[in-house]
């Protein structure tokens, strides 16, 4: 009987297993057009292609996103462009650090002022005073006498072999080329809950966008919009940046925001609560784009939950396979016991048929069969 039951359990946790995720279709989604207005527009300055020393580099890289934010200023200024009530840079949009180069800090300055609004810069900046690791930043960067560098979210989640080199000492000395690379990025700490040009937003820096975790963590810090700066030009024409944007999209769908890519090279994209993609950028194109999107404040089941949801349903697929198992040997030990049945005892293929003429022991005649005198003395 429980041999029955545990068969049955097994069907059932097959049947829920396949049907729980079609619940997700009765669950509604976030309409593009509720919550209060907010105009974000997107700076994609571009990364020079090969043909440059490392300082001649970092300085292209930098001038680019100064000179598209200069650009979005100029058709500000002509009635081209709307202006916006705030502006995202990508991950990396100065390779060189603010903190410690005037020069730098004055020339982010010069297109923040020349913009006129709060600019999220993403930047790389020395770890330490002596510079031998670096951090991934978001620096909040307000214009005007009284403006300047603010809050900060340093990437806690670092690419391997991309960002930082696993067993350095180890790797090192047994392949010399990693000697190239002098410093690692380290990770930061906290969650990129920020707040820019006075709207709470959730910044997660490029390929974080994958962990529920991060961007999770974000959102419940009270973050309206979900704004994901990227640097992906060490991957333009492979499938990484668009594999990244459909990750966006289903971040956006998962926690009801409004998701906006910035990318240095592309591709930079608007993505409305229910994934559609309302803008995006090509690569290896220098351009902005400018959108008004809707600030949400209400949390999703995803947003209360986290990921118990896939544990568990992790947990269901294993059990319902064990179970399946189980059952299945159940019933090959049934068939087996069945008179006719594949499985059963003279009914087995490939054993050997019987004589014409054999008569099983089991028939009247051979019960009623008198006994030889010999057999009389066995029976005794």
């Amino acid at each position: 009987a429980w041999r029955g039951a545990g068969a049955r359990w097994a069907a059932a946790m097959v049947v829920g297993a396949l049907l729980l995720p079609a619940l997700a279709f009765a669950v509604p989604l976030r309409s593009p057009d509720a919550g209060e207005p907010l105009r974000i527009a997107l700076i994609q300055g571009n990364v020079p292609r090969l043909g440059f020393g490392r300082e001649q580099q970092q300085a292209a890289v930098l001038d680019n996103h100064v000179r598209e934010t200069e650009t979005l200023a100029a058709d500000i200024r002509a009635g081209k462009a709307v202006k916006p009530d705030v502006v995202v840079w990508p991950e990396n949009g100065s390779d060189m650090d603010p903190y410690t180069d005037p020069g730098v800090k004055a020339e982010i300055q010069q297109a923040v002022d020349a913009v006129g609004v709060p600019v999220l810069i993403g930047a790389v900046v020395d770890a330490n005073p002596e510079g031998t690791n670096v951090l991934n930043r978001l620096i909040v960067w307000t214009p005007g006498p009284d403006g300047g560098m603010g809050a900060t979210y340093d990437k806690t989640h670092l690419v391997p072999f991309g960002e930082y080199l696993p067993f350095r000492d180890i790797l090192t000395k047994m392949i010399k080329r990693f000697n190239m690379i002098p410093r690692d990025f380290v990770p930061g700490h906290g969650h990129g809950d920020l707040t820019l040009g006075g709207v709470p937003v959730a910044a997660v820096i490029c390929f974080e966008v994958a962990y529920d975790d991060v961007v999770r963590n974000a959102v419940n810090g009270g973050g309206q919009v979900l704004l994901v700066p990227s640097n992906n030009a060490s991957y333009m024409g492979t499938g990484q940046t668009y594999q990244q944007l459909a990750i966006a999209r289903l971040r956006a769908v998962e926690h009801g925001r409004w998701t906006l890519e910035a990318a240095t090279s592309g591709v930079s994209a608007v993505i409305d609560p229910r994934g559609k993609v309302l803008a995006r950028t090509g690569e290896y194109q220098a351009r902005y784009l400018d959108m008004q999107v809707r600030r949400s404040t209400g949390r999703t089941f995803a947003d209360r939950v986290g990921a118990w949801p896939e544990y568990a349903f992790t947990l269901a697929g294993v059990m319902a396979a064990v179970g399946l198992a189980g059952a299945s040997t159940t019933l090959r030990r049934v068939r087996a016991l069945i008179p006719g049945s594949a499985g059963a005892a003279g009914n087995v293929p490939g054993a050997a048929p019987e004589e014409p003429g054999d008569t099983p022991m089991t028939t009247p005649e051979r019960d009623a069969a008198p006994l030889t005198p010999a057999a009389k003395g066995r029976a005794r």
